[in-house]
């Protein structure tokens, strides 16, 4: 497993307004209050070239695609799905303003990704961040991507590893239980790994830390909102806590863990 040094983030962003969804919420706290940035993490493992068509699955408000689309070039072609309504209208606001045409985003389910595609294209990458696992049919899926790949393609998925966000799950579990291994996330390890080896022969994995650093107590809490530790049972304990914690301490960092797979046909 390759541990990867990113570079510092350069993309910060104002305040987040309340009406984001969790997942863009999160996303913008991240640019704005962590130490790296993890589509630059993205781009260096990946290398797009130009001419690439790339595909991406779950791809939510198109970050990693207005990313790559400098990269691919006019000649290479990237297509986002993304089944939230509200984050393929943010996408198709940011495509509009940034004037880009070499990419497309598409509203739908990712398990439904061969119906909006041109039946005889083959992509050079097909990626899925912090997605993948929420489909039911992941064997299927893993297969069905492979066979949209061109001759020397990958697939690349990310998501939280094993200790992703493990200061946070630690104060979250000192307030409301005891039990904190119960909150750590083993799908991408446990699952998504798992089913990748059994689909692909050459198989690589990366892990990057990024440590995300709040200065606020109303910021932490309405982040922790944002995540699946929330509990509204458990709301007033929670900020309460985070409130007394902020009385004797300026900043309070937890680290996002992330693991990056990729497997080549």
């Amino acid at each position: 497993m390759d541990v990867s040094e990113p570079m510092a983030s350069k993309y910060q962003v104002p305040p987040t307004k309340p009406l984001l969804t969790p997942d863009l919420y999160r996303l913008s706290i991240h640019k704005k209050y962590a130490k790296f940035d993890i589509v630059s993490w993205v781009v260096k493992i990946l290398r797009p070239q130009v001419g690439d068509l790339v595909l991406d699955l779950g791809c939510g408000n198109g970050e990693y695609l207005i990313r790559f689309a400098k990269l691919i070039g006019d000649h290479g072609k990237a297509i986002g799905i993304d089944t939230s309504e509200e984050a393929i209208l943010e996408f198709k606001r940011r495509l509009r303003s940034d004037k880009i045409r070499n990419l497309k985003a598409i509203r739908g389910k990712m398990e439904d990704f061969r119906k909006f595609l041109p039946k005889p294209v083959k992509f050079d990458l097909i990626m899925s961040n912090f997605a993948i696992y929420y489909t039911n049919r992941l064997a299927w899926m893993l297969g069905t991507m492979k066979s949209k790949l061109a001759e020397a393609g990958k697939i690349f998925l990310s998501g939280p590893a094993m200790h992703n966000n493990y200061e946070l799950i630690e104060f979250h579990s000192s307030v409301v239980s005891n039990d904190t291994d119960r909150y750590f996330p083993l799908v991408m390890e446990q699952r998504v790994l798992k089913d990748v080896r059994s689909k692909f022969r050459e198989v690589r994995t990366h892990l990057f830390r990024n440590p995300v650093t709040f200065v606020s107590a109303s910021d932490l809490i309405t982040y922790w909102k944002s995540y699946y530790l929330y509990d509204p049972d458990n709301e007033e304990k929670f900020t309460n806590a985070v409130r007394s914690f902020f009385r004797t301490n300026n900043q309070f960092t937890t680290v996002k863990e992330v693991i990056g797979i990729i497997a080549k046909a």
